[in-house]
């Protein structure tokens, strides 16, 4: 089973440009992932622009050589639908505002995270409570 995410951030435009992410999309998981390896604008920019993922992990890029597909995955490193796969329509969506990005009841996705690139944080809203909150405080209120 899974737990759909969108990731996203906001553009130079302030719209919203955001890909999704099929598995482990709970804060226990991709909010600690994008907190300890994605708290750069450029790298978010870069993981979200390479469009769907199957799964997040601390790395956008394998190493040079390592034959890293979607079947044969070089541990560590972020796997898309469209490198990985060659899968097409899987680029990242732009949105005009919040409300139009999680506002499609028929996506399955459960959390939604927002990279504020201003503050260097991430927020995260979740279907479940509809309140946006941020990663680090989630964080600490599941290990507490």
């Amino acid at each position: 089973m899974s737990t759909r995410s969108n990731i996203g951030y906001i553009n130079d435009e302030g719209k919203i440009r955001a890909a999704y992410c099929h598995y482990d999309g709970y804060v226990a998981y991709n909010g600690r992932v994008l907190l300890e390896h994605y708290t750069d604008a450029a790298k978010v920019k870069e993981l979200v622009e390479l469009g769907d993922m199957s799964i997040l992990a601390p790395k956008v890029h394998p190493t040079p050589d390592s034959g890293h597909s979607f079947e044969n995955n070089e541990d560590g490193v972020t796997i898309f639908y469209g490198r990985d796969r060659g899968e097409n329509n899987v680029a990242p969506v732009t949105h005009d505002v919040i409300s139009d990005w999680i506002g499609d009841k028929d996506s399955w996705v459960e959390y939604y995270y927002l990279f504020l690139p201003e503050l260097g944080t991430w927020m995260v809203y979740s279907v479940h409570n509809k309140r946006w909150k941020q990663v680090t405080e989630e964080l600490i209120k599941q290990e507490a």
